[in-house]
């Protein structure tokens, strides 16, 4: 089972942020934690992690940036292809070449990576369930609150 932990530097990285986030949406419910955990605000880019929960990996800061999206269930999904296309377009990291921007734009559209990685797939369907339903991030993240590294597994 220790295998299938998160490596110790990654979870040290995002355990304290979402703690935060679960305790802020136990204190100030669902609307006020979305409106926190706004797209690109620090808030939320503080959950820029790929973290465990019942639902498998999910690529935090993007749940937050389609969260409010998830209120119209179908939008969710559209939001979250059409801001992650413009983010791996624009993203500054991935050498769009402006010289040659057909060939960058080319380049990025067949990357599908970032699309089809299981944490960036579940953000979508996390926000949905998360917004949609009665879970809160308590329930929904449960596997990452309860690793226990000394034990080596998942309480």
């Amino acid at each position: 089972m220790a295998d299938s932990l998160p490596k110790r530097s990654d979870y040290d990285q995002w355990i304290g942020p979402l703690r935060e986030f679960v305790k802020y949406e136990k204190e100030n419910g669902k609307i006020q934690t979305v409106m926190k955990y706004r797209p690109l605000s620090d808030a939320a880019m503080s959950m820029n992690f790929d973290i465990p929960s019942q639902y498998g990996l999910v690529d935090v800061d993007w749940m937050c940036c389609v969260a409010w999206a998830a209120y119209f269930k179908p939008i969710g999904y559209a939001a979250f292809y059409a801001l992650k296309e413009a983010w791996n377009i624009t993203d500054p990291r991935g050498g769009f070449d402006w010289s040659s921007p057909m060939a960058s734009l080319k380049r990025r559209f067949y990357n599908k990576a970032s699309f089809t990685n299981e944490a960036n797939r579940n953000a979508p369907k996390v926000a949905n369930i998360w917004i949609g339903g009665d879970q809160t991030l308590e329930h929904i993240f449960a596997p990452a609150l309860h690793l226990n590294y000394a034990a080596g597994v998942c309480e």
